[in-house]
């Protein structure tokens, strides 16, 4: 568990704990409720949070095969400083900054998807070598 993590996790804690407390006055049984909903979905919230407003992609997108997600994806090595990713079906990717470039058989990087804040991820068409 990162710094970050933990920190994320006492935070949660505490609001989960704060809520069951102040909704205990009020009603036991829905103090108890709301306390464990806001539990389990803070990391939900934070996510969805930072997907809209952040700068930075949060995950991958889905393969050009269409079959592989965010948690498919293994990072095999770094070529000048741009890391290298490899999806379940052997395709690989490298990720610079919010472009997310295939590899092709060549070893020539194309672009693939495009992150944008509010939109998500995004077929880009255009060509880079």
């Amino acid at each position: 568990m990162t710094a970050i993590e933990l920190l994320f996790f006492v935070i949660r804690i505490c609001i989960s704990l704060g809520i069951c407390v102040v909704m205990w006055s009020v009603q036991p049984l829905l103090g108890a409720i709301m306390g464990m909903v806001h539990f389990l979905a803070f990391p939900k919230l934070v996510t969805i949070l930072a997907e809209r407003f952040g700068d930075k992609p949060i995950g991958k997108p889905t393969c050009s095969n269409g079959c592989c997600h965010n948690d498919d994806y293994e990072w095999t090595r770094s070529e000048n400083g741009i890391p290298i990713c490899k999806c379940n079906c052997g395709t690989e990717y490298a990720t610079d900054g919010r472009q997310f470039l295939k590899i092709g058989s060549t070893g020539h990087k194309e672009p693939y998807m495009v992150w944008f804040k509010k939109r998500g991820w995004v077929k880009e068409e255009s060509k880079v070598d």
